[in-house]
């Protein structure tokens, strides 16, 4: 939470934001997400699916560290609020699979291979991504 309180709310974070930049709402940009995982700490709002999307939005580029007169440490801040969010929302099969493969490169290598064999022949609703190289 006193990552939070750091932030003056100048706006300045919001010219280098892209999410912000793409759709020019306060809820995409670091100040409306600062605001938001404030107000949840306080329990000043209940967490919803629609406020938890605005968070996965972030980039997580952290330009705007970079323009903070502040100091705020969003990235630091960023990563608490997932961390939050991830515990009242446990990932999906597909996002702990894909998790799990990640942290083991010789299993996603090997899946790859085969995925990469099988390509052509799996229906295209087991085809999530393109062809490997």
């Amino acid at each position: 939470m006193a990552l939070a309180d750091r932030c003056v709310q100048c706006g300045l974070c919001l010219p280098v934001c892209p999410t912000y930049s793409l759709e020019r709402l306060e809820t995409e940009s670091p100040r409306g997400r600062i605001a938001l995982t404030r107000a949840w700490a306080l329990d000043t709002i209940a967490p919803t699916a629609v406020a938890d999307t605005h968070l996965d939005h972030c980039l997580g580029c952290r330009s705007c560290e970079a323009v903070c007169p502040a100091g705020v440490e969003y990235g630091q801040l960023l990563v608490q609020a997932r961390q939050r969010q991830r515990e009242r929302r446990p990932p999906a099969w597909r996002q702990r699979l894909i998790e799990g493969l990640a942290a083991r490169p010789r299993w996603l290598n090997a899946g790859l291979g085969l995925y990469r064999r099988a390509h052509g022949w799996l229906p295209a609703s087991l085809r999530p991504l393109p062809r490997p190289p």
